[in-house]
């Protein structure tokens, strides 16, 4: 079912993109709301990998269900898009974060990881992935609205700045893991680069599908901000405490 509207286009009574383009783009123009954007940006594990108590040797590993299940993620939420202008940004999204998974192979080669069992991506090894994976599918099956399903994707990319800003920065000063595709810079210049996060000719953002926008809407978004910003704080949590744990 679509949540957008046809007819006399009118601005919305509470634009989303005031109350949440922080949460949804992850900061790229200004600081973001001491909200949920920020709380995930304070997290244990991005902090640990800003103070070297932690590196990405460290953690690599535990994200392995994440990313070979990003793309079912995403394609269960873009078939369930009915507006065509809504699914086009779904379905190029979707486009743009596909073959990551091969970068993320790379990474793990490069530092000496191997492929996990099927047995061990079920195991308490992988379980913190593999709860915020099945928390987010059960977003994208419950919504009723395609602009909740298109909301879904600003806040995973805005969840997604913010963990790649980290882990390039944490890259940046070890001369003998530079190369790492995944989880360096060329990663993050590739999430930047995305169409939805484009801007027109006077360099505002294009969200064409505000103007569809009632203030009933905001109610849902809001939930969906919060459900996501929340499954990758509890990943992120997750791993952490997984990689703390002596050897």
């Amino acid at each position: 079912m679509s949540c957008v509207r046809h007819g006399p286009r009118r601005p919305p009574a509470t634009s989303i993109h005031n109350r949440h383009s922080r949460a949804f783009e992850g900061g790229r123009k200004e600081k973001p709301d001491p909200g949920a954007e920020a709380k995930l940006d304070q997290n244990v594990l991005l902090s640990a990998l800003d103070a070297k108590t932690l590196n990405i040797e460290s953690v690599a590993q535990y994200f392995y269900f994440w990313v070979f299940t990003f793309q079912d993620l995403l394609e269960q939420n873009e078939m369930r898009i009915g507006d065509p202008m809504l699914r086009a940004i779904a379905s190029e999204h979707k486009v743009g974060d596909s073959g990551h998974e091969e970068w993320y192979l790379q990474d793990l080669e490069r530092l000496g990881f191997p492929q996990p069992r099927a047995d061990e991506l079920f195991s308490d090894t992988h379980a913190a992935a593999r709860i915020a994976l099945f928390q987010l599918v059960a977003i994208v099956y419950g919504s009723t609205s395609d602009l909740d399903r298109i909301v879904f994707l600003y806040v995973l990319e805005g969840a997604g700045h913010v963990f790649f800003r980290r882990t390039a920065k944490a890259l940046s000063s070890l001369n003998r893991l530079r190369g790492l595709r995944y989880f360096g810079k060329s990663h993050l210049d590739a999430e930047l680069d995305h169409g939805m996060f484009k801007t027109d000719a006077e360099g505002k953002d294009e969200k064409p599908w505000e103007s569809a926008l009632e203030p009933g809407d905001l109610t849902s978004a809001e939930m969906v901000v919060k459900r996501v910003f929340t499954a990758f704080e509890e990943m992120f949590s997750g791993i952490y405490e997984r990689a703390s744990r002596p050897r």
